[in-house]
């Protein structure tokens, strides 16, 4: 921070600033910028955005202290762009310093206090930039329940149906700003035709392809017993890798065939819980782990499918064998179904309260310190 003071002072010096002069008071906006650009790196690594409303908070701020200019969208535009207005063959700079200023003549005990201000120019500026695209949104996300904000989480809001998910709990890119044309992947999924394997089977592929077109948004899961609300959602593929594609289930036939879901949710629970018999899958390759040292774009590291642990080569794997277990033993004590039957894609969970693989978190929400054992579809027991 002191050396953000520093050229702050060394700015406001040469432009008269802090002197009883009677030149006007220029503090170029080019120069404020870098400045408070740079005071974000160092703070925190935040860009200042070059947005509406953070500029509109920005000049408030800036003119609170003294600052008078106020420049023209184009002149944001073209200083984002590192380019001349047009029709000008200037450098940024000296367009800069030419823009229009409003004159002013400070008295010597208004040029102290605007030079005392002016060192904490970058702080209060950045802040008042912060503050305008770091608006914390009254919403709680659909996964874990919290708060915009909740452990640095960035909260969006779908622009379709009004979910709300935290970046983190959705999978999605990380970023620090809000999308107002965020969509989520249910309601991206409307009107869409959906390329699938042909026949569509848990744990293969197929050379041959067909299309499903998605008429409405999806609020089935597959994992529990909650076939509406408004809740985040992830396709669920028959297998991981580029050949995967969308799962289709059929309850009565091929007339009532459908593309299969799950909640995020429960996908997330289960994966965590079972050590990941249902896992997340990653970019257009499919992957759902990488022993590489190849690194991926933000993008490329979004979950963008889950996939189910099948048997491999006719034999059950350590993650196969967990789900034909619990599928067997655990009956949901909310919806009162088994997942035992053949065509059944459901995983119930058993309460672990006070067992010693208890996730710390969850122990300090419970005051009764006897065992439970009570299974439950994760999508049931919350909703």
């Amino acid at each position: 921070m002191e050396s953000v003071k520093q050229e702050s002072c060394s700015l406001s010096s040469e432009d008269g600033v802090g002197t009883s002069s009677n030149h006007a008071q220029i503090i170029p906006f080019h120069d404020v910028y870098s400045i408070l650009s740079k005071y974000m790196e160092e703070n925190g690594g935040l860009d200042i955005p070059r947005t509406d409303a953070a500029m509109t908070r920005l000049v408030s701020a800036l003119n609170k202290i003294g600052f008078a200019q106020v420049p023209s969208q184009q002149h944001i535009d073209d200083e984002a762009n590192h380019k001349p207005s047009q029709g000008q063959s200037k450098s940024v700079d000296d367009s800069v310093h030419d823009d229009k200023q409003v004159a002013r003549n400070p008295t010597t005990a208004e040029s102290t206090s605007i030079k005392n201000d002016v060192q904490e120019t970058a702080a209060a500026a950045a802040n008042a930039v912060r503050t305008a695209n770091a608006t914390k949104l009254k919403a709680r996300c659909d996964i874990c329940e919290q708060k915009d904000g909740f452990r640095g989480y960035n909260l969006q809001i779908c622009s379709v149906c009004g979910l709300a998910v935290h970046e983190r709990c959705y999978g999605m890119a990380l970023t620090t700003t809000k999308n107002l044309d965020f969509v989520c992947k249910a309601c991206a999924a409307i009107d869409a035709k959906v390329e699938v394997n042909k026949p569509s089977i848990l744990g293969r592929s197929s050379s041959t392809k067909e299309t499903i077109k998605v008429q409405e948004r999806p609020t089935e899961c597959v994992l529990c017993n909650v076939h509406d609300g408004i809740h985040a959602m992830h396709p669920l593929f028959d297998t991981h890798g580029p050949e995967g594609r969308q799962l289709v289930i059929s309850e009565g036939g091929n007339a009532d065939r459908k593309l299969a879901w799950v909640h995020t949710l429960c996908a997330n629970f289960i994966c965590s819980k079972t050590g990941g018999s249902v896992y997340g899958c990653y970019g257009d390759d499919g992957r759902y782990e990488d022993d590489s040292d190849e690194e991926y774009t933000d993008e490329e590291n979004e979950v963008r499918f889950y996939a189910i642990a099948t048997k491999e080569n006719g034999k059950e794997t350590a993650w196969s064998k967990i789900i034909a277990e619990y599928r067997k033993t655990i009956k949901c004590t909310i919806c009162g179904k088994r997942d035992n039957s053949g065509n059944s894609l459901g995983i119930a969970l058993q309460c672990c309260a006070n067992d010693v693989n208890e996730v710390v978190d969850f122990k300090r929400r419970h005051t009764d310190r006897s065992e439970c054992f009570v299974g439950m579809h994760v999508g049931c027991a919350r909703w």
